[in-house]
Order: C-alpha cells, then sequence, then structure tokens
C-alpha cells in the first residue's frame, strides 16, 4: 500500500469516527447508570464534573480502540504520521458536525473536546503497546512420527 492510500485511509478513519462517536454518544448517556448514582450518593459541584470528564474520556478511549487498530493496520512504520492525519480530520469533521467549543466559554467544554481529541492518540498508543507484547504462538502441530 502506497503511503498516500494509508494517509486517505486515516484521514477517512478520522472522519467517520466522529461520526460514529455521535451517534454513540447520542445513547450513551441514556444508559450509563454512574451519573445518577453519584448524584444520589451525594457526589456534586466540581468533584461531580471531573469524575463525567475522566469517565467520558475513558469511554471516548475504549470506542476509538477500533480506529487505532485500523491505523495500526495501515502500518507501524508510519503510524505517527497517519494518526496524525486521522486525528487532524478528526478535529475539523468534530468542528463541522457539532461546532467549535468557543462559541460556549464554558471550561468544560474546552476539556470535553480535549479529552475527545486526546482519546485517539491514547487508543493507538495502547492499542500499539497490546499488539506489541502479544506473542506470536500459533498452534502448529508437530506431524506424527513416521508420517511422511
Amino acid at each position: 500500500m502506497s503511503h498516500i492510500q494509508a494517509w486517505v485511509i486515516s484521514i477517512v478513519i478520522g472522519a467517520v469516527l466522529v461520526l460514529l462517536l455521535t451517534v454513540s454518544w447520542l445513547y450513551i448517556p441514556v444508559v450509563n447508570p454512574l451519573p445518577s448514582l453519584m448524584i444520589k450518593i451525594g457526589v456534586t459541584g466540581v468533584s461531580f464534573r471531573i469524575f463525567i470528564a475522566t469517565m467520558d474520556f475513558f469511554i471516548n478511549v475504549i470506542l476509538c480502540l477500533p480506529a487505532a487498530w485500523a491505523l495500526l493496520q495501515l502500518g507501524v512504520r508510519h503510524i505517527r504520521a497517519n494518526t496524525l492525519l486521522a486525528l487532524l480530520s478528526f478535529a475539523v469533521t468534530e468542528l463541522i458536525v457539532l461546532g467549535t467549543p468557543t462559541v460556549s466559554f464554558d471550561l468544560a467544554n474546552w476539556f470535553s473536546y480535549i479529552g475527545s481529541l486526546v482519546a485517539l492518540p491514547v487508543s493507538v498508543w495502547l492499542v500499539s503497546k497490546l499488539i506489541g507484547n502479544a506473542s506470536n504462538y500459533s498452534f502448529k502441530p508437530r506431524p506424527l512420527r513416521g508420517s511422511a
């Protein structure tokens, strides 16, 4: 595969990832019981917002794992360039689809925006460490004695 094909695929991965995350985040707040549980036990204010931001970041990392695996399949040699292109495509598509966080001067919007941007490189790093440390043992049965 040429570099240009890998770069185009990286850009497509970043753009599609925004759309998939947007659809996923329509359903996650509905089915996630943790925020209501935290409110019931009395966590409010800044600590609640920190908890939500941390939880959202980890959910984004988990949701980005398939994209990270796809980027690694394009080639480990140029993973930084492919990840950077996917990240730039992700950022531009997110600004087009969701709008810029500067419209609202709320600091929480900036943290969630930065968290969504950082989730892709973190998931690429995580997948590269998991795949890099995986053993390469395949099942290779030994032939029986006397068989030729």
